[in-house]
């Protein structure tokens, strides 16, 4: 069969999802003479994959996840070695998982709805450089919760501002007062976790939720 014939008796496999590669055109190459596919990644990388590489799972990225981040574990900026990550790093590398890795548990809130990292801070260097080390217990967040991760709407704050800003954060109303839960639990002197199973594990109404004390269990 000639290498024309088998371009022909090839599916058209334009448009389909493997793993985490579109095909976008069949490419002018081939491997021995089988067909190949430009296929892009979710992080952006063209290659080229054949048909049965892509129909039997063989390939299913660019291989940036498996590798990019893997090599940018450096010991040259001493933040993502093998058996000690330091918290920046791992800030930075759930940042870019949850943008790019529809697997990831998050990425429905990111990746899956636009939120992407710059192409500057897929380098781990490059993000340190611009947003220094994380201070202890402090997290990355975004001021414009619609807008992606870069410098200018980047910065390092604490859980408790991480949980204000988020774009699902609930309102309660009461008394003619409207916060977050955080702020509740602050004025109330109510755990967080606690408020939000009364509100909606058990459908408490807000005012008992808000005004009934915490019953502390002694231990015998």
């Amino acid at each position: 069969m000639s290498k024309k014939q088998s371009l022909c008796n090839n599916n058209d496999l334009v448009g389909n999802k493997f793993g985490r590669l579109i095909v976008i055109r069949q490419s002018d190459e081939h491997k021995s003479g089988h067909v190949c596919w430009v296929c892009k990644c979710i992080c952006g990388k063209l290659i080229i994959a054949t048909s049965s590489g892509l129909k039997r799972g063989n390939v299913k990225s660019c291989g940036y996840l498996r590798t990019d981040l893997t090599r940018q574990r450096s010991y040259k900026h001493g933040h993502g070695g093998r058996n000690k990550q330091s918290p920046t790093y791992v800030s930075w590398s759930n940042m870019v998982r949850r943008c790019v890795d529809p697997h990831n548990h998050a990425y429905h809130n990111y990746g899956g709805r636009g939120i992407a990292v710059c192409q500057r801070w897929k380098k781990f260097e490059h993000f340190l450089a611009d947003m220094g080390e994380a201070p202890v217990g402090y997290q990355i967040d975004r001021i414009n919760n619609n807008d992606g991760y870069h410098k200018n709407n980047c910065r390092w704050v604490t859980t408790k501002i991480n949980s204000r800003n988020r774009r699902n954060n609930h309102l309660i109303t009461y008394n003619g007062k409207t916060k977050c839960i955080v702020d509740w639990s602050e004025e109330c002197g109510i755990s967080r976790s606690t408020l939000w199973a009364r509100l909606y594990l058990y459908n408490w109404s807000i005012q008992k939720a808000l005004t009934t004390p915490v019953i502390s269990r002694r231990r015998k």
